[in-house]
C-alpha cells in the first residue's frame, strides 16, 4: 500500500475527514434516492426510464461531491 506524507498534520486531518465526508454523502445520497423512487407512484405515467433517472441523478450528486471534495483540498493547499 502507498502511504502518503503531508506537510501538515492540519492536511492529513482535513484529507481524513474528506473522505469520511464523501462516504457519508454517499450513503446519504443512495437513502434519498431509494425514498424517493419509493414514494413515486407506480401507476405514474413515466416518459423516462427509471434506472436511467436514477443512475444519472447518483452521477450528478456523486461529481457535486467529488468536485466539493477538490475544492476543499484545493482551499486548504491555499492556506499553507
Amino acid at each position: 500500500m502507498l502511504r502518503v506524507r503531508f506537510a501538515s498534520a492540519k492536511i492529513e486531518r482535513l484529507r481524513k475527514e474528506g473522505s469520511t465526508q464523501l462516504e457519508e454523502q454517499r450513503e446519504l445520497l443512495r437513502k434519498q434516492v431509494a425514498e424517493e423512487l419509493r414514494l413515486t407512484p407506480a401507476s405514474a405515467p413515466s416518459l423516462h426510464n427509471p434506472e436511467r433517472d436514477y443512475e444519472s441523478l447518483v452521477l450528478m450528486k456523486l461529481r457535486q461531491a467529488e468536485e466539493r471534495k477538490r475544492l476543499s483540498e484545493q482551499l486548504a493547499a491555499e492556506d499553507t
